[in-house]
């Protein structure tokens, strides 16, 4: 697993999972990655994760098949937005690409702001 770099617009964040089979067999997908944000010393912060999105379109799950070699990307959106209460400031991201599939860690700032909420994107083949 890797990510991209963010893309911020006037508060709204975005960037993509990517995906690599990097193993021998066909890997099938099917609907979100599992996300969850770290703080600098990889412990869980309280940050809402939510299946599809309120600010783009999501292209919502569908079979995929990932042949040795091949990548699959979702994209995570956020906003910056700075209100009253303590601020979400995540160091890693943990993905895995579905529920009980083992997970890998990305060392990746995530600016949350005071909204603690992230809007992943279903699996869509690159």
């Amino acid at each position: 697993m890797s990510t991209t770099e963010t893309n911020a617009a006037m508060g709204l964040r975005a960037m993509s999972i990517v995906l690599f089979n990097c193993g021998t067999e066909l890997l099938e997908l099917n609907g979100y990655p599992v996300v969850r944000v770290l703080d600098a010393e990889r412990r869980p912060i309280a940050v809402t994760v939510e299946n599809g999105s309120r600010t783009n379109e999501d292209p919502g799950p569908k079979a995929l098949s990932i042949y040795p070699g091949g990548t699959a990307h979702a994209s995570v959106r956020w906003r910056n937005t700075v209100t009253d209460g303590d601020l979400a400031q995540g160091e890693f991201l943990e993905v895995a690409s579905a529920a009980g599939q083992p997970s890998q860690t990305v060392s990746k700032r995530l600016d949350l702001g005071t909204t603690g909420r992230l809007e992943v994107h279903a699996w869509a083949a690159s």
